[in-house]
């Protein structure tokens, strides 16, 4: 099998801020339990759309990501809802999707500058996030609440979580209890099958987390991070790999049997190695036969005086 490579070159700028003002319509403003003044302040569109940080691109991933987890949850055996809970999900799941080219689907806002708004005369807790009993309307993110110093307060099943209760508002669904327990449950279904892969240096540390989805058509949500900072890796290996026999189309990958090799180099240029196996699922186009080949996966971490450079990904 040739090898395939892949660098992963990362810039400062890889996150930097798309500017856009966003421009909130009166009727979600109108729906929002809102004061005068945040009202008007908010309708004045003097919001800019940066959101440019790694843990806001973290929660536009999870969004993405929203409708996907949600069919292979609906289409599997271990998926936790049933009955009326599922089609409420579902309809979740179709929501997501449909607004998921949206711009201005979340919004991130700290509470600082916007005192008050993730309160509101129903619930006296302050929320991470908040939106409006519209089909569509924004999600707002509590910046405040969303960072842990450098990185994420909250992983990714977590993220969908809050959006699978935000998104429930906005289908009709008002209790905030109903929609953390569905949320609570989704999350569940995400780390059945988690595998989390540490390794701590004196000047950083290295992860790796896995979440294989149990359904032999969906594809392991996979994310590396160094100190923090967070890289999902999922299309990344999926464009990588390809199902051996003629006249088949790959449609599903699991993640196994991962471990860190020991740091190598010297000078302060250093390589941390990440292996695991791979097996992936593949379909016959002609007679719908699924079967399963495996692979082998490698990163090559490269790391200058402790911070981190690039990735390189290998799969043989």
């Amino acid at each position: 099998m040739k090898k395939l490579i892949l660098s992963i070159l990362i810039c400062f700028n890889s996150y930097a801020a798309e500017t856009f003002s966003i421009q909130i319509s009166a009727e979600v403003l109108r729906a929002m339990d809102l004061s005068p003044r945040l009202a008007a302040r908010l309708a004045g569109g003097d919001i800019i759309g940066n959101g440019g940080g790694l843990v806001e691109q973290e929660f536009r991933y999870a969004y993405r990501r929203l409708s996907k987890i949600i069919s292979s949850c609906s289409a599997s055996a271990l998926c936790p809802f049933a009955g009326r809970e599922l089609e409420v999900l579902k309809k979740i799941g179709v929501v997501s999707h449909k607004y998921i080219a949206k711009k201005d689907r979340l919004i991130f806002l700290s509470s600082v500058d916007y005192p008050g708004f993730f309160e509101d005369t129903e619930d006296a807790q302050v929320r991470v996030a908040k939106t409006a009993f519209i089909e569509g309307a924004p999600i707002f993110i509590n910046l405040d609440m969303i960072y842990a110093g450098n990185g994420a307060a909250f992983d990714f099943p977590t993220m969908i979580s809050i959006l699978v209760h935000e998104i429930g508002h906005q289908i009709g669904i008002k209790s905030h209890s109903t929609l953390d327990d569905m949320g609570a449950k989704l999350r569940d279904y995400i780390t059945q099958d988690k595998h989390t892969s540490t390794f701590r240096h004196e000047k950083g540390v290295a992860v790796v987390q896995v979440y294989n989805l149990k359904k032999v058509d969906h594809f392991a949500e996979v994310f590396f991070s160094y100190n923090g900072d967070i890289t999902p890796l999922t299309s990344k290996i999926r464009s990588r790999l390809k199902c051996d026999r003629e006249n088949s189309t790959l449609i599903g990958f699991e993640i196994s049997n991962a471990h860190w090799e020991r740091l190598r180099g010297d000078r302060g240029i250093f390589v941390l190695e990440y292996k695991s196996w791979i097996k992936i699922h593949c379909l016959d186009l002609s007679t719908s036969a699924i079967w399963d080949e495996d692979r082998d996966l490698s990163m090559d971490i490269h790391l200058y005086d402790g911070s981190y450079l690039s990735l390189e990904l290998n799969i043989n």
